[in-house]
């Protein structure tokens, strides 16, 4: 099994770049929503 835990992640990246995240959030019509779920985003800790 790989281990996927958040400390396990963590610590393979102490000696590394930050990361590249690629978010995707799909809508149709609801453009009003959508700078509201890029900040939910962003805000989100791991």
């Amino acid at each position: 099994m790989i281990e996927r835990s958040e400390v396990h992640i963590m610590e393979n990246w102490r000696h590394r770049e930050s990361p590249l995240v690629s978010v995707v959030c799909i809508t149709y019509n609801h453009e009003r929503y959508i700078a509201d779920a890029i900040e939910s985003f962003l805000k989100q800790e791991t």
